[in-house]
């Protein structure tokens, strides 16, 4: 992958996966399904303050740490006119009170995708990630993640 997929494919990530909570008496997984709207909503505003916020300091995907990849996604959002997001959670599952993990689909386009038909119009690059949360201090935080290509079927 080139230098700039990593930094879409992270980007996409954040958006549809990152999470942080306040300690209030939702559960964990209605926490993690409402900052996922927060994230999408911050990575389509080119927010990265927020969005670093959501990572875990321990972060680590492959070669980059927390710093590094949010200097990659800082570059792509400024990169990029207009980011559009439509992420899908698959699977949700809380390991324990400090740990959870996801299989969330994303697609990201230059213009708003409302549903799933839209995606071979749109040309939109689409994603699976497998993320990893932990829970410090009362937040979820993204720790890691592994991504490959999706395919518009497994959206539907």
């Amino acid at each position: 992958m080139t230098r700039y997929l990593y930094i879409k494919v992270f980007v996409v990530f954040l958006v549809g996966s990152l999470i942080a909570c306040s300690g209030d008496e939702t559960s964990p997984e209605q926490q993690i399904n409402q900052l996922n709207g927060n994230a999408k909503l911050a990575a389509e505003a080119k927010d990265v303050n927020t969005l670093k916020d959501m990572v875990a300091d321990d972060f680590k995907s492959g070669q980059y740490d927390k710093n590094s990849i949010i200097r990659l996604v800082a570059l792509y959002l400024l990169g990029h006119k207009n980011v559009h997001l439509f992420p899908i959670t698959r699977s949700l599952q809380i390991v324990d009170q400090d740990n959870a993990n996801a299989v969330i689909l994303v697609a990201m386009a230059g213009q708003p995708i409302d549903h799933a038909d839209q995606l071979l119009d749109l040309h939109a690059e689409m994603l699976r990630f497998n993320v990893s949360y932990v829970r410090a201090e009362e937040e979820w935080k993204v720790v890691g993640v592994e991504w490959t290509q999706a395919k518009a079927d497994d959206f539907f």
